[in-house]
């Protein structure tokens, strides 16, 4: 997970796993796909347990986020898309399944179409996860 600032949400979004993003209120949540799926790997599987216990933590128990789904450029783009929202989704529904309520989740794809800052969108550095504070 990339660390952001939001305000009184700071320590519970910073923990051993995370990244900066630029722009504020999101993180990176580093959780690793199988190649082409939206299958989470056991490694992503830990990294999305420690961002559910901080959702659950009292700075952040009311708050609201968007769960983002981003690819590279590599392949079709109607095909990204739909990987970015299905990665999106299991880690909806596995942070929903770790405790977290579903109505505080929501979900987005954006396939390629926002690549990192600094990085061209064939970059697999794009291949990612985000959580954004929505409120």
């Amino acid at each position: 997970m990339r660390a952001s600032h939001v305000g009184a949400a700071r320590p519970a979004l910073v923990a051993a796993n995370t990244q900066p993003v630029a722009g504020a209120g999101h993180a990176d949540l580093m959780i690793g796909f199988k190649l082409n799926s939206a299958q989470i790997t056991p490694d992503g599987m830990a990294k999305a347990r420690v961002f559910a216990q901080a959702m659950q933590m009292p700075e952040l128990s009311g708050k609201r986020f968007l769960i983002e789904g981003h690819t590279d450029s590599r392949g079709n783009l109607n095909t990204n898309m739909d990987l970015s929202r299905r990665r999106a989704q299991a880690v909806a529904d596995f942070l929903s399944q770790q405790g977290v309520e579903a109505s505080r989740i929501d979900v987005k794809g954006f396939g390629s179409s926002q690549p990192l800052p600094g990085h061209v969108a064939a970059d697999t550095r794009n291949r990612r996860v985000e959580a954004r504070l929505a409120s």
